[in-house]
């Protein structure tokens, strides 16, 4: 008798649809693969494009509803794009950068300390 045939495994609700022959998703997952959003992106481009859409909307948020400092708790600690930035600053090759990148987190933590000593609001 021939062998028996396994049906065609079903697509994943955590994994997505499968490929197709094209190399593209069956479905649409929000806009990640969408045909306006180009096909040639990595990963790591879709993290960057949703790490900024979180911080713009933070932002949004922040402007119209919170008070400055849960904004600036917000905006400086939950924004990883401001942290990319950052640290390309701190290890930056342009002597420039590096210099502006370690003033600000030396004035950052020196400031801070002795805000929170004299029970300053400080994030």
């Amino acid at each position: 008798p021939p062998p028996r045939r396994l049906p065609p495994p079903r697509p994943s609700p955590s994994r997505g649809a499968p490929a197709t022959s094209n190399g593209k998703r069956k479905d649409s997952f929000f806009f990640f693969s969408s045909p306006s959003f180009p096909s040639t992106t990595t990963r790591r481009d879709r993290i960057h494009l949703a790490a900024t859409i979180h911080c713009a909307a933070t932002l949004v948020l922040a402007l119209f509803f919170a008070h400055v400092e849960i904004a600036t708790r917000l905006l400086a600690h939950s924004s990883l794009p401001f942290l990319w930035v950052l640290g390309d600053a701190l290890f930056s090759d342009n002597p420039r950068h590096r210099r502006c990148a370690r003033t600000y987190v030396l004035l950052y933590n020196v400031l801070g300390a002795a805000a929170h000593a004299n029970f300053l609001p400080w994030t």
